[in-house]
């Protein structure tokens, strides 16, 4: 309610101290709303029982993080986070508390211009400009309060994209996405498994630098592969990266990985932490057909699947969009290390070479094998054929 419905209704001098002001109004039973400002100086230091953040998608991250800890119980009033946005950044602040909140089963209400229009009762279906977004005959009967010829008329000035994000809550057309059967519910159920510490794990690597390094962490289960964490970082160096992935707990159990080919310079870094890196197969069709078939097979279940802690993984795959046939180069890094690990381990195709220990590895399979590693493929195998 604002100043001037609370004038309008006689309820100002019944329930305010004084005139509200832009930054706070105070009420005569002691409570306040205070209006603050989206920094980090403003967000660290009030502590009230309810906090509602508005447009959090347009927050810095560090804003948004430091005001998280403000709500907190008092008086007997539980402490309430509210977070309101339209949700148009891929990747950004909301698409990440919307992750959050469906791990915590935290109730999330979307709407969009359909629960606010007015009707449509006076407009032909066969003739309307909005038909081909239109929800269906329900809008007949809408009773919202903004007026559907205003909508209309927008129309001529918005982008398919704009309208899609900003009026219908809809980021990317299942039409537009590249991987359009990817389902959460099914790829990334609430129970599927953590790090295993008693078995190996292999990496897939996407290299960054001003834009995000991404590196998955996969293992095998009965159900099949599962992404089981990530480390994404942006504006960094390979050297910070593998400092980062030395402090997790599933660095001792790295048995190889798979990275982008294009820079045998940093594959070479990770070779020298004993990391053994091949070299990524980028046949970039090739490859994303091969993920939308792990996804989905026509018999059987899928392939692979993503646990939630997997964040970055999960906000790019439903931004993961594509033009006219090809995948637009975008907020992808996530997506084509996955990729480069499917070829890889998941759909790898077999021509039927193999080679013995110490008898010429094909060059276009391992990118380089160690004495040892040889050594070891020759006792394992007591001399038999050994894969790359």
């Amino acid at each position: 309610m604002c100043s001037s419905d609370l004038e309008s209704t006689g309820l100002r001098d019944r329930y305010l101290i004084a005139e509200p002001i832009k930054s706070s109004t105070k009420w005569k039973n002691g409570s306040e709303v205070q209006v603050l400002t989206a920094s980090t100086k403003s967000t660290r230091g009030p502590h009230p029982q309810t906090l509602m953040m508005d447009e959090i998608d347009e927050m810095d991250h560090e804003v948004y993080s430091s005001a998280l800890s403000q709500p907190q119980s008092k008086h007997g009033i539980p402490m309430m986070l509210g977070r309101l946005s339209t949700n148009h950044r891929f990747g950004g602040v909301m698409d990440e508390a919307l992750i959050k909140a469906a791990e915590n089963n935290v109730p999330i209400y979307r709407w969009c211009i359909w629960e606010c229009l007015n009707s449509c009762r006076d407009l032909s279906c066969t003739t309307c400009k909005l038909t081909a977004y239109c929800p269906g005959l329900a809008m007949k009967e809408a009773n919202g309060y903004y007026n559907i010829q205003d909508f209309i008329n927008k129309l001529s000035d918005l982008s398919d994209q704009t309208l899609r994000i900003e009026w219908l809550d809809d980021k990317t057309s299942p039409s537009d996405r590249v991987y359009p059967r990817y389902r959460e519910e099914t790829h990334s159920t609430m129970n599927l498994p953590d790090f295993n510490p008693a078995q190996q794990c292999f990496l897939s690597i996407d290299w960054g630098g001003s834009n995000p390094f991404s590196v998955g962490v996969w293992q095998l289960f009965d159900i099949g592969w599962v992404r089981v964490d990530e480390v994404y970082m942006g504006n960094t160096t390979n050297q910070n990266l593998l400092r980062e992935c030395k402090l997790k707990p599933w660095w001792n159990m790295v048995a190889g990985g798979v990275a982008d080919p294009s820079r045998p310079d940093l594959i070479k870094e990770w070779w020298e932490e004993k990391v053994r890196i091949a070299q990524a197969n980028n046949a970039v069709e090739q490859g994303i057909e091969a993920v939308r078939n792990c996804l989905a097979p026509i018999i059987g279940h899928p392939k692979f699947f993503v646990n939630r802690r997997c964040r970055a993984w999960i906000a790019e795959i439903k931004s993961y969009s594509e033009k006219n046939g090809k995948p637009v180069k975008d907020n992808d890094h996530a997506m084509d290390e996955t990729r480069y690990f499917v070829k890889w381990k998941i759909s790898a195709e077999r021509k039927g070479r193999v080679y013995l220990s110490g008898q010429g590895v094909p060059k276009d399979q391992a990118s380089e094998v160690t004495n040892e590693e040889s050594k070891r493929a020759h006792v394992a195998g007591k001399n038999q054929p050994a894969w790359d």
